[in-house]
């Protein structure tokens, strides 16, 4: 009986701290709200839609890029869309700008 005491004793202090500490660890994290589900292959999201005819549009010679003259309206912000560096707007780095709201 004393040996049981003993271990109660010891025992006691340590299972409540694992409990308190460790009530947690057993849950799932809760979720983090995201942009949702990825769109089906061959289709975009609305707002994807939308800047794709917004780069076609903008892209007058159809090379696939803005440059030169297709690129003076965002010259100012050219540093934050023209991830690469190459002073030009590929259409990754376009869609990229617009769901950061660089580009409206």
């Amino acid at each position: 009986m004393k040996t049981l005491k003993r271990m109660l004793t010891i025992l006691s202090p340590t299972l409540a701290l694992t409990l308190s500490a460790g009530a947690g660890l057993g849950q799932a994290p809760s979720p983090v709200p995201g942009p949702g589900p990825a769109p089906a292959p061959g289709t975009a999201r609305p707002a994807d839609a939308a800047a794709e005819a917004k780069f076609a549009a903008a892209d007058k010679d159809k090379s696939g890029t803005l440059e030169g003259a297709e690129i003076e309206l965002w010259k100012a912000d050219l540093v934050k869309i023209d991830i690469n560096g190459d002073g030009k707007v590929s259409k990754e780095e376009y869609l990229a700008a617009a769901r950061a709201g660089h580009i409206k």
